[in-house]
């Protein structure tokens, strides 16, 4: 996937690459990807991520989850920990796999504040090392996940 470049697209690669070390650097740990529906966000993001993946050395682990709908709070964690350990309590893997080690995760088509809330109870602590990618068609939807925490 990163062999080809995504055309016309170059400068929002180099703005993502740019948004998630700002993110590593000031602990802000999440950026939001957010427009309308067939721009192309997840595609753009996807390529980021395969490129972090095979070429970038700032992460340890990597993962990219779709959230469901309707949505499932343990099961979107499941899937978050499919590529990864897999533990008793999702809640707690997650959090622990996530301060732990320097993660980059994807998580698209976040359709809510609610779907935010309950994602970011479970996951996002102030200890740690990973950068979270949101993808959303709502503006006020990506605003509010990069709050600060």
């Amino acid at each position: 996937m990163t062999d080809q470049p995504l055309v016309g697209r170059e400068s929002q690669i180099r703005e993502l690459h740019e948004y998630v070390g700002e993110a590593r650097i000031n602990s802000s740990h999440v950026v939001s990807v957010w427009g309308m529906a067939g721009v192309g966000k997840s595609c753009l993001v996807r390529h980021f991520y395969f490129e972090m993946m095979l070429h970038g050395c700032q992460f340890d682990k990597f993962n990219c989850v779709d959230v469901s709908y309707p949505f499932n709070l343990r099961s979107f964690l499941r899937s978050l920990l499919s590529d990864f350990e897999s533990g008793k309590d999702p809640i707690q893997e997650c959090r622990h796999l996530l301060e732990q080690h320097k993660c980059l995760i994807v998580i698209d088509s976040l359709r809510s504040r609610e779907e935010w809330d309950l994602i970011q109870a479970a996951l996002v602590s102030g200890a740690s090392k990973s950068v979270i990618i949101v993808i959303t068609t709502e503006a006020s939807i990506a605003a509010y996940c990069t709050e600060r925490i």
